[in-house]
């Protein structure tokens, strides 16, 4: 898994939240997809979909809005292409919050810290959302 692509994903949904479009477009890959899907489950974005253009797959990542304005959140890339941060079952357990979430690449998939917390595993850390 490269965790470029999820440094190039974080900073594509930073610019499209200071844009004034309701949604952007990104590659189909399978771990955005699994991102994704953890965003919506928590409730950062509103719903994404897989869309064609040119011939290729794209999602269609639609940002959450309060008004007029994207509702804000801030991403925090924590493992780098040139250095990964792990953490245990403990640290998972440690460092989880109330006012934000830790994604991880974990050998059950990539999972959020509350779900990591049920299935007692620990990983990659790829990003904090908060």
């Amino acid at each position: 898994m490269s965790s470029s692509q999820i440094v190039n994903f974080v900073s594509a949904i930073s610019n499209a939240a200071k844009s004034p479009n309701y949604s952007f477009f990104w590659p189909r890959a399978k771990t955005i997809l699994e991102v994704l899907k953890i965003l919506k489950k928590e409730g950062y974005i509103t719903h994404f979909q897989v869309c064609k253009k040119k011939e290729k797959d794209f999602f269609e990542i639609f940002l959450k809005r309060s008004g007029s304005f994207v509702r804000t959140n801030q991403f925090k890339i924590i493992s780098k292409p040139s250095l990964e941060k792990r953490f245990s079952k403990k640290d998972v357990w440690k460092f989880s919050t109330h006012m934000g979430m830790f994604i991880l690449s974990t050998p059950f998939g990539i999972l959020s810290d509350r779900e990591a917390k049920l299935l007692g595993t620990g990983g990659e850390v790829l990003l904090y959302v908060c």
